[in-house]
Protein backbone atom coordinates (compact mmCIF):
# COMPACT_ATOMS: atom_id res chain seq x y z
CA UNK A 1 0.00 0.00 0.00
CA UNK A 2 1.88 3.08 -1.25
CA UNK A 3 1.26 6.11 1.04
CA UNK A 4 0.09 8.86 -0.75
CA UNK A 5 -0.05 12.97 0.42
CA UNK A 6 -3.74 12.14 1.58
CA UNK A 7 -2.68 9.59 3.92
CA UNK A 8 0.27 11.62 5.22
CA UNK A 9 -1.89 14.12 6.73
CA UNK A 10 -3.20 11.75 9.33
CA UNK A 11 0.36 11.48 10.97
CA UNK A 12 1.13 12.71 14.09
CA UNK A 13 4.62 13.97 13.98
CA UNK A 14 4.70 12.79 17.50
CA UNK A 15 4.70 9.25 16.33
CA UNK A 16 8.55 9.94 14.86
CA UNK A 17 11.07 11.69 17.13
CA UNK A 18 13.61 14.12 15.98
CA UNK A 19 16.34 13.13 15.01
CA UNK A 20 18.98 15.76 15.59
CA UNK A 21 23.04 16.61 14.30
CA UNK A 22 25.45 15.65 17.17
CA UNK A 23 26.38 19.48 16.40
CA UNK A 24 22.56 20.73 17.33
CA UNK A 25 21.71 21.18 21.19
CA UNK A 26 19.34 18.81 21.24
CA UNK A 27 20.22 15.47 21.83
CA UNK A 28 18.69 12.26 21.22
CA UNK A 29 16.80 10.04 24.62
CA UNK A 30 18.62 7.08 25.51
CA UNK A 31 15.12 5.11 26.07
CA UNK A 32 13.53 5.85 22.77
CA UNK A 33 13.77 4.82 19.81
CA UNK A 34 14.27 7.10 17.12
CA UNK A 35 12.40 7.20 13.71
CA UNK A 36 12.44 9.10 10.21
CA UNK A 37 10.01 8.90 7.74
CA UNK A 38 9.81 8.97 3.91
CA UNK A 39 6.45 8.80 2.44
CA UNK A 40 8.26 7.31 -1.29
CA UNK A 41 9.83 4.16 -0.01
CA UNK A 42 8.17 1.55 -0.72
CA UNK A 43 7.03 -1.37 2.05
CA UNK A 44 9.97 -2.88 3.71
CA UNK A 45 10.41 -5.56 7.00
CA UNK A 46 11.08 -4.05 9.96
CA UNK A 47 12.03 -5.50 13.21
CA UNK A 48 10.41 -3.27 15.18
CA UNK A 49 7.43 -4.47 17.27
CA UNK A 50 4.06 -3.18 17.08
CA UNK A 51 3.72 -2.47 20.68
CA UNK A 52 6.69 0.13 20.41
CA UNK A 53 4.69 1.68 17.84
CA UNK A 54 1.20 1.64 20.54
CA UNK A 55 -0.73 -1.54 18.21
CA UNK A 56 -1.42 -2.27 15.29
CA UNK A 57 0.56 1.27 12.77
CA UNK A 58 -0.25 0.69 9.54
CA UNK A 59 2.49 2.92 8.46
CA UNK A 60 4.82 0.50 10.09
CA UNK A 61 6.35 -0.86 6.98
CA UNK A 62 7.31 2.77 5.77
CA UNK A 63 9.48 3.61 9.09
CA UNK A 64 13.06 3.40 8.77
CA UNK A 65 14.72 3.01 12.26
CA UNK A 66 17.57 5.13 13.14
CA UNK A 67 20.16 5.01 15.53
CA UNK A 68 21.21 7.25 17.64
CA UNK A 69 24.56 8.03 15.86
CA UNK A 70 23.09 8.23 12.25
CA UNK A 71 24.38 11.07 10.26
CA UNK A 72 21.29 13.34 9.38
CA UNK A 73 22.86 14.16 6.28
CA UNK A 74 22.12 10.93 4.39
CA UNK A 75 18.49 11.56 4.21
CA UNK A 76 18.90 14.93 2.87
CA UNK A 77 20.81 14.18 0.26
CA UNK A 78 18.39 11.32 -0.29
CA UNK A 79 15.22 13.64 -0.18
CA UNK A 80 17.16 15.85 -2.74
CA UNK A 81 18.07 13.63 -4.77
CA UNK A 82 14.41 12.23 -4.83
CA UNK A 83 13.34 15.79 -5.58
CA UNK A 84 15.78 16.12 -8.46
CA UNK A 85 15.16 12.82 -10.34
CA UNK A 86 10.99 13.82 -9.93
CA UNK A 87 11.95 16.94 -12.07
CA UNK A 88 12.38 19.35 -9.03
CA UNK A 89 15.21 22.02 -9.29
CA UNK A 90 17.53 22.97 -6.37
CA UNK A 91 18.89 26.02 -7.20
CA UNK A 92 21.60 26.37 -4.13
CA UNK A 93 22.12 23.19 -2.81
CA UNK A 94 24.17 24.25 0.01
CA UNK A 95 21.59 26.93 1.74
CA UNK A 96 19.07 23.99 1.32
CA UNK A 97 20.93 21.64 3.56
CA UNK A 98 21.98 23.88 5.75
CA UNK A 99 18.48 24.99 6.40
CA UNK A 100 17.24 21.26 6.22
CA UNK A 101 20.40 20.44 8.63
CA UNK A 102 18.86 23.13 11.33
CA UNK A 103 15.07 22.00 10.84
CA UNK A 104 15.16 18.24 9.94
CA UNK A 105 11.35 17.72 10.38
CA UNK A 106 10.75 19.14 6.87
CA UNK A 107 12.11 16.25 5.76
CA UNK A 108 8.90 14.66 7.01
CA UNK A 109 6.62 16.25 5.00
CA UNK A 110 9.27 17.81 1.82
CA UNK A 111 8.40 15.15 -0.15
CA UNK A 112 4.31 15.07 0.17
CA UNK A 113 4.57 18.95 -0.07
CA UNK A 114 6.35 18.22 -3.52
CA UNK A 115 3.69 15.72 -4.95
CA UNK A 116 1.01 17.76 -4.04
CA UNK A 117 2.11 20.62 -6.18
CA UNK A 118 3.18 18.60 -9.01
CA UNK A 119 -0.54 16.68 -8.75
CA UNK A 120 -2.12 20.34 -8.47
CA UNK A 121 -0.31 22.53 -11.25
CA UNK A 122 0.06 21.99 -15.10
CA UNK A 123 2.83 19.27 -16.13
CA UNK A 124 5.00 22.12 -18.08
CA UNK A 125 5.35 23.74 -14.36
CA UNK A 126 9.01 23.75 -12.87
CA UNK A 127 9.25 23.62 -9.00
CA UNK A 128 12.43 25.59 -8.14
CA UNK A 129 13.61 24.60 -3.93
CA UNK A 130 15.22 27.41 -2.96
CA UNK A 131 16.31 29.39 0.68
CA UNK A 132 14.41 32.84 0.61
CA UNK A 133 15.94 34.85 3.04
CA UNK A 134 14.00 38.27 3.87
CA UNK A 135 15.80 41.30 3.42
CA UNK A 136 14.24 43.57 6.49
CA UNK A 137 14.20 40.87 9.38
CA UNK A 138 16.37 37.68 10.05
CA UNK A 139 14.02 35.51 8.99
CA UNK A 140 14.76 32.51 6.60
CA UNK A 141 12.53 29.23 5.17
CA UNK A 142 12.19 27.39 2.17
CA UNK A 143 9.93 28.16 -0.55
CA UNK A 144 9.30 25.76 -4.14
CA UNK A 145 8.67 28.33 -6.77
CA UNK A 146 6.63 27.69 -8.91
CA UNK A 147 8.07 28.83 -12.46
CA UNK A 148 6.11 28.47 -16.04
CA UNK A 149 7.43 29.43 -19.73
CA UNK A 150 4.06 31.10 -20.13
CA UNK A 151 1.89 31.92 -16.64
CA UNK A 152 -1.61 30.31 -17.06
CA UNK A 153 -4.30 32.82 -15.45
CA UNK A 154 -5.43 30.70 -12.71
CA UNK A 155 -1.31 30.39 -11.15
CA UNK A 156 -2.35 32.18 -8.18
CA UNK A 157 -5.57 29.89 -7.11
CA UNK A 158 -3.19 26.71 -7.87
CA UNK A 159 -0.91 27.39 -5.64
CA UNK A 160 -2.76 29.06 -2.97
CA UNK A 161 -4.99 25.44 -3.23
CA UNK A 162 -1.41 23.57 -2.68
CA UNK A 163 -0.32 26.05 0.72
CA UNK A 164 -4.36 25.35 1.73
CA UNK A 165 -3.69 21.68 1.46
CA UNK A 166 -0.38 21.17 2.84
CA UNK A 167 -1.06 23.66 5.82
CA UNK A 168 -1.94 20.97 8.46
CA UNK A 169 1.36 18.85 7.57
CA UNK A 170 3.19 21.84 9.56
CA UNK A 171 1.89 21.29 13.13
CA UNK A 172 4.23 20.16 15.52
CA UNK A 173 6.64 20.61 12.56
CA UNK A 174 9.90 22.78 13.38
CA UNK A 175 11.12 25.24 10.17
CA UNK A 176 9.22 26.41 7.02
CA UNK A 177 8.36 25.84 3.19
CA UNK A 178 5.68 27.91 0.99
CA UNK A 179 5.33 27.07 -2.47
CA UNK A 180 4.74 30.50 -4.28
CA UNK A 181 5.50 32.17 -8.07
CA UNK A 182 8.23 35.40 -8.52
CA UNK A 183 6.80 34.76 -12.25
CA UNK A 184 10.50 34.03 -13.48
CA UNK A 185 11.13 31.87 -16.10
CA UNK A 186 11.95 28.23 -15.67
CA UNK A 187 15.83 27.51 -15.33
Amino acid sequence: MPIDSATTTGLSVREFTEVRSASKRETLQEDKPQYLFFPWLTPMPTSISTTTQGGNNPYLPYILHAQKSIDITTPIEETLNWLVTKGARIETPSDVRAYLLQYTDILLILPTIFLKANRILPDATQLSLELYRDPEIDDSYLTFYVRQVSYESGILDMIDEINLECETLFIGIRGWLITTTDFRLPR
